[in-house]
This record gives structure tokens, sequence and C-alpha cells, in this order.
């Protein structure tokens, strides 16, 4: 049971990341705006007599650029996961592909190949068309951002995956909170950008794969390995 629950707490991880990476459009707004934060994510179960447990916890930045490659570090500070405990994620806007970087065993595996065209950023039609009205939550200031939140729609088999996204439209529609639930084995992944910086470009080396490092296999193992 133990390793079921690991095994989908990854595949709930990378559906988290990748919803947060994947926010482009066809349509153009302008320019991306540069953003230098902080995040954490953290991971919950509901557990029988215990109600409510953390089960870990991860710490990183999320960086973009002005091209709008993206780049997350993240740190896992307290408990298990199906991924390494020191990655990066690397949505490279020059080749349109998403790596995963494990620092631990200095790796290198492609999550996403080559997008035909460029992402640009979404204009507010565009990323407010993929919502309905009952989907709509309000606004919200977190942190100093006003941010307006969706529900999610329900995914994975049978619907099990739900949740919430709270995105900044002067950000370009940045999610900057983002709440999974996995109701068949009561996991919660929340993921949250803080002390938000904007207006300057990172340091380029962050968007470029570090040296020395070598292309892996799959990031999961497939069922029943």
């Amino acid at each position: 049971m133990k390793k079921k629950v690991v095994a989908v707490l990854g595949g709930v991880m990378l559906v988290a990341l990748l919803a947060i990476l994947q926010t482009g459009s066809g349509q153009t707004q302008g320019a991306w705006v540069p953003v230098i934060a902080k995040q954490k994510l953290s991971v919950y179960q509901d557990i029988a007599g215990r109600g409510r447990v953390l089960h870990s916890d991860e710490v990183g930045s999320y960086m973009r650029n002005r091209e709008g490659s993206i780049y997350e570090r993240r740190l896992r500070v307290q408990g298990e996961g199906m991924e390494p405990a020191d990655t990066a994620i690397l949505d490279n806007a020059r080749d349109g592909k998403i790596y995963f970087i494990d620092y631990g065993s200095r790796t290198i595996r492609i999550l996403q190949q080559g997008r035909a065209t460029l992402r640009q950023p979404p204009t507010a039609e565009s990323f407010r068309g993929h919502f309905s009205s009952k989907q709509w939550l309000g606004t919200k200031i977190i942190g100093t951002i006003e941010c307006e939140g969706y529900e999610t729609i329900p995914s994975g088999p049978g619907g099990i995956h739900t949740g919430e996204k709270w995105v900044a439209p002067s950000l370009n529609f940045l999610t900057i909170q983002l709440d999974t639930v996995d109701h068949e084995q009561n996991v919660e992944i929340v993921k949250t950008l803080e002390d938000v910086q904007t207006g300057q470009d990172p340091d380029p080396e962050y968007f470029l794969l570090p040296e020395g490092f070598k292309l892996g296999g799959p990031l999961f193992a497939q069922p029943g390995n």
C-alpha cells in the first residue's frame, strides 16, 4: 500500500508541475513578465485515526525569463517521494522541450518533446476561455499579488483528481497557488509561489542544461516494475 501511495504521489506531483508550466497560448499579449520567486510544495494524506498528515515537504525556486523559459528547482526537506530529493524542471522556450534534471545522479530526462511553435503569453480571453462560469472562484490577494481562482476540471480515471488554481493576470496568468486532490488515495498537494519579484530577468545560467550530465531513462518506472 505504501508503494502504491508513493507512486500516486509521484504522478500527481508531475501533473501539478506541468499544469503550472503549460500556461502559454498561441495568442499573444505582449511579452512574458520575468519572475523570480520562492516556491513550496506540500503533500498531505488523510489517514484513518490520525486525520490530515503531512507526507512530504519541498522548497525551492521558480524563475521565468522574458522569452518564457521556466526553471524550477525543488529540494525535498521532509518525507518521501517517488522523485529524487534534489531536482529541477527546465521548460526551454528556445527548443520547446521540458527537461527533468536530477542533480543527485547528474542525469537529464525529457518530459515533453519540442513544440511546433514558440509558446506565447496568453491573452485574458484565451486563458479565461478554458474555464466555465461555474469554475470561477472569485479573487483574492496571495502575498501581495491579486489573483483570480478557478476550479480545475476533474481528471484521471473516474475523475478522481480535482482542485483549484489561483493565477495572477498581471503576470501572464502565472499560477501562484495550485491545490490538487486525489480522492482515491486521499492525497492533497498544495503548491505555492512566495516572495514573488518581477521585472528583472533571472541569471541566464539557470536556463542552460548543466554540463557533464547524462541523458537518463524514463522518470517513473512502468506499472508492475
